[in-house]
């Protein structure tokens, strides 16, 4: 063979072995070759199959659960910068199970560059949201347990304003639990996103698939109480 790894989408930052900051240990997953240990499984998109080596003999097919996420987001409040969302309240749900996927266009005119990369930089921080806020006020998040989630846990887009996400248990992540930011100083005020309140959420198992994901990470953003908080 060619012992050559070809990626559908071309890598933000250099992987060669010539730069010193790139000299990091670097994981391929699902390769069938290397599929041969305890608690490992393998998907052959091509046959349509899962394959899983039990961990012990007390799996059982009967007794293994697995799950396929076939959706990007569960929640999506999107209000306008005429007419933003206000006074929705989501508690006490499970939100689980969402796609990993993640690739960014940088804009052409600001970059200079309109290639689609597999990911994009500064804690994966233009990555979607399992549950995602734009243009919303006085709308809160509290008391959920979110988990299994392929990019990001929650994120708050411009125009977000008085936003509660209190009381959440997050965990088993691809990247960040809780991302925060809108439009920059300067830009039209309705696009700012501020004075909102991140309060007492539990959030670990961060940084699954994309490791710079943060716990908390906030952008462009004014104003905010995060207190409480255990990561």
């Amino acid at each position: 063979g060619s012992n050559k790894i070809v990626c559908k989408y071309p890598s933000l930052y250099s992987i060669s072995s010539d730069y010193e900051s790139s000299a990091l240990r670097y994981v391929v997953e699902n390769v069938a070759e290397a599929f041969a240990n305890k608690n490992e499984w393998y998907l052959d998109r091509d046959e349509g199959k899962l394959y899983y080596i039990p961990r012990n003999s007390e799996q059982t097919p009967e007794n293994i659960s697995a799950y396929l996420p076939v959706s990007e987001r569960i929640f999506d409040i999107k209000g306008s910068i005429e007419a933003p969302a206000k006074n929705i309240y989501i508690k006490d749900f499970e939100i689980a199970y969402t796609r990993g996927d993640c690739k960014w266009r940088p804009r052409k005119d600001t970059y200079g560059d309109d290639t689609v990369y597999a990911c994009c930089g500064q804690s994966v921080n233009r990555g979607r949201a399992t549950v995602e806020m734009t243009f919303a006020e006085n709308c809160s998040l509290e008391n959920c347990h979110i988990h299994g989630i392929g990019v990001h846990g929650i994120r708050l887009y411009d125009g977000c304003k008085n936003i509660r996400i209190c009381s959440n248990k997050i965990e088993d992540v691809g990247a960040g639990g809780i991302v925060s930011g809108g439009a920059s100083l300067g830009e039209d005020e309705r696009r700012y996103n501020g004075n909102n309140l991140i309060f007492n959420n539990d959030i670990k198992s961060i940084g699954r698939k994309y490791i710079c994901g943060c716990g908390i990470l906030i952008c462009h953003s004014f104003n905010n109480v995060i207190s409480h908080n255990e990561i």
